[in-house]
């Protein structure tokens, strides 16, 4: 009987402990999981902070620095540049823009700004979307009408980027991760962000590409087109917002 009882207890202390790994086991993996989803923020928030104490350093002139002669390297550079952009927000992404116009030519320049966009782009969007979806989740069960905003852009993914771009309700960087938080569809994202900043893309590019020669047709035209870009978009953005008050229902707006 007693040998019976002394195996019984071994039996109980087998399951015990087998119970008290399958807990280490889930434990360990929520916290590697919980350590990948934030991990981006806090890469973020490093190049925040080296980019804000460095700001005044984030120049065209210094760029120029690192930009080897060799264009096939200038262009890799620029483009880990757009990478570092998306992470750091604060970096002025006009300044890339420039940049590209003087080393190359303006169609090779476009060419590699439309690329360095779509990283710039892309890496905020999947950061939000990795990192940002559960906050978004809680914020819709603490305040269930921004439920309403999100009926709103799965109506119309195209239309709720545009506008959502143009009005800005929140700039750059930031409204890329929460669009990408917010479970937005890439394709129509991606597109759509393209699309409204290729106008300014295309004239700063040009505006580097002759900046050491202000008097030329080149340079004047592209400061009209900023200026023309200016009105039109503060005209679009008058409109959008007389629509968006029209049409989004009430309990949204408030």
């Amino acid at each position: 009987m007693k040998e019976r009882h002394g195996n019984d207890n071994k039996k109980v202390d087998y399951g015990v402990k087998k119970k008290g790994n399958i807990y280490l086991k889930y434990k360990n993996k929520l916290v590697s999981e919980n350590i990948f989803k934030y991990l981006p923020f806090v890469f973020m928030i490093f190049f925040v902070l080296i980019a804000a104490l460095n700001k005044d350093k984030i120049t065209v002139e210094n760029i120029l620095e690192f930009t080897p002669e060799n264009l096939l390297l200038a262009g890799g550079i620029i483009l880990s540049f757009y990478a570092i952009k998306s992470l750091a927000i604060v970096f002025p992404i006009a300044v890339l823009y420039i940049v590209s116009g003087k080393i190359f030519s303006v169609a090779m320049a476009i060419s590699i700004n439309i690329v360095g966009l779509i990283i710039t782009l892309s890496l905020p969007y999947f950061i939000g979307k990795i990192s940002g979806e559960e906050v978004v989740e809680k914020i819709k069960i603490k305040y269930p009408k921004t439920n309403k905003i999100d009926e709103f852009k799965n109506e119309n993914n195209w239309v709720f980027v545009f506008i959502f771009r143009v009005v800005r309700l929140i700039p750059g960087d930031l409204g890329s991760i929460l669009l990408g938080a917010m479970n937005t569809k890439f394709a129509p994202y991606l597109v759509v962000s393209l699309l409204i900043r290729m106008p300014s893309m295309i004239t700063m590019t040009i505006f580097g590409n002759n900046i050491d020669n202000p008097r030329s047709p080149e340079f004047i035209l592209s400061l009209v087109a900023r200026l023309l870009l200016f009105i039109i978009s503060f005209f679009i953005i008058y409109v959008i917002n007389k629509i968006r008050k029209s049409k989004i229902p009430a309990d949204v707006k408030s």
